[in-house]
């Protein structure tokens, strides 16, 4: 019951300032920016290029798609490239009531490539949202063609490290956690520890101004429903589909707690791992040319992909 209480703190306030979203500058930042309404949320996404592929990317907040711009100028070059902010997380905003849990972010996550209708994708999600990436590959193989999976390693080492960041398990308390991020959530210097130098100043400048444009980053309840348990849920499992995994080895946080890189086999098991030292945890916004250049590599040797539509097939939200 706690637990529910404290989620409706992340999903009431973000409810009632979406007019503000909609309509003000989260709707324009970058060309081409669109909103999906869903039974639970509103999507926030962008869609650029054409190609035999089209690659899926979400930002790992509180980073946004914004940071995106460089490796969606890149990579639309040669493929469509759809990037979206996450179920409840930027300025995907989340309807009340909307669930935190695993099963329901994976399948909001389905439903909102369902409706792009865009298929079959490359999803490269990072981090924990990746494990969804994971699971809509197993549950809807037709739907995605390979996986590029971002600074994720298997669920109980990612449950280790999360532990890590939350020594005092903060993030574990409904209600008080969530009133501890509304009062913190503009202070991101903490979760910026875990870029390289080379990008952190100017990434944590943009996650401030998000945040004061209304940017969502509900790490409380995300924490406390998606992955509350070691035991991993099972819909997690070994792919078929081709993928790499590529790890921001600069991100100190993962060094700290030894977390095991190869893990990640546990589900993706033919999967190439590259390491990229120059690059912390935001891998795709701390080196875009890199991270592009590994994914063409990797796009190239795909087969051709079939049946995409050069538009999507859904309605749009344009201020609510």
């Amino acid at each position: 019951m706690l637990k529910y209480l404290g989620s409706r703190i992340d999903t009431v306030l973000p409810y009632l300032r979406r007019r503000r979203i909609f309509e003000g500058l989260p709707g324009r930042s970058m060309e081409g920016i669109r909103f999906l309404e869903l039974s639970n949320c509103w999507i926030r996404f962008v869609v650029a290029g054409q190609g035999p592929h089209t690659i899926v990317i979400a930002p790992d907040s509180p980073v946004t798609m914004e940071a995106y711009a460089e490796v969606l100028a890149i990579l639309s070059q040669k493929y469509r490239v759809l990037i979206f902010e996450t179920p409840s997380f930027g300025f995907s905003l989340p309807k009340p009531g909307f669930d935190f849990s695993f099963e329901a972010m994976t399948e909001t996550m389905a439903e909102f490539l369902r409706r792009m209708n865009m298929g079959p994708y490359v999803l490269a999600i990072p981090c924990v949202a990746g494990f969804s990436a994971i699971a809509i590959a197993r549950r809807y193989p037709d739907m995605v063609t390979a996986l590029v999976s971002t600074q994720t390693p298997s669920w109980r080492q990612e449950r280790h490290w999360l532990r890590s960041l939350d020594r005092m398990r903060a993030l574990t308390w409904p209600i008080w956690a969530q009133l501890l991020g509304l009062y913190l959530r503009r202070k991101t210097h903490f979760v910026h520890k875990f870029t390289t130098q080379q990008r952190r100043e100017s990434l944590m400048a943009l996650s401030q101004q998000t945040l004061a444009q209304g940017a969502n980053n509900p790490l409380a309840s995300a924490c406390q429903c998606y992955m509350p348990h070691p035991r991993e849920p099972g819909w997690l499992g070994k792919v078929p589909q081709p993928a790499i995994s590529i790890w921001g080895t600069g991100d100190k946080t993962h060094l700290r707690v030894s977390t095991d890189r190869r893990s990640i086999l546990r589900y993706l098991p033919d999967a190439q791992l590259l390491d990229f030292p120059e690059a912390g945890h935001f891998v795709e916004a701390e080196v875009p040319e890199k991270f592009a250049r590994a994914v063409m590599a990797f796009v190239e040797a795909l087969p051709t992909a079939r049946g995409a539509t050069p538009e999507p097939r859904a309605d749009f939200a344009s201020g609510m």
